[in-house]
């Protein structure tokens, strides 16, 4: 008994997938395209869609792309595009972890102290000490919160 095909509907759905999976790696960064397994072919192509404007002739090329993807394997595209949306995730999640302790040192240095000891127990105590109280300072005087830059970077190094 053969397998059945598609119906026109599911082949359409597919289709459009490929569609946005091929806008995806368009609008990718150059650093994270060279990642994603393409072939020569398609490489080709993905530098074209790059270098037009957003209009007709970018569309042409993109339907032309998702039939180069649909000729072939895609399951190692999308795994590899997976993995660098998991990594901004990651990266995105870990920022905002900076930024609250950040606050929680600004607002409560001595809470703010115990957890960031807790979590970096390299992290230098006066040098958090003197951000936390640089911050009040510019607060009192409503200068620029030069302070709280400063032991974002620092956190950041720490995280690093």
């Amino acid at each position: 008994m053969e397998p059945l095909e598609a119906s026109k509907s599911q082949r359409k759905r597919d289709l459009r997938a490929l569609f946005t999976l091929g806008e995806q790696i368009a609008d990718l960064p150059a650093k994270e395209l060279a990642t994603i397994p393409l072939n020569e072919e398609q490489l080709e192509t993905v530098q074209r869609i790059r270098n037009m404007p957003r209009k007709s002739a970018r569309q042409r090329e993109l339907r032309y792309l998702t039939k180069q993807l649909d000729r072939g394997e895609t399951q190692a595209i999308e795994s590899a595009i997976a993995e660098l949306q998991q990594g901004r995730r990651k990266a995105a999640r870990d920022f905002r972890a900076l930024e609250q302790l950040r606050d929680l040192l600004l607002d409560d240095p001595t809470a703010g102290i115990a957890q960031t000891m807790e979590t970096y127990p390299a992290a230098d105590r006066q040098k958090l000490i003197q951000f936390a109280r640089q911050h009040k300072q510019e607060l009192q005087r409503q200068k620029p919160p030069t302070a709280a830059r400063k032991l974002f970077r620092y956190l950041r190094e720490l995280a690093g």
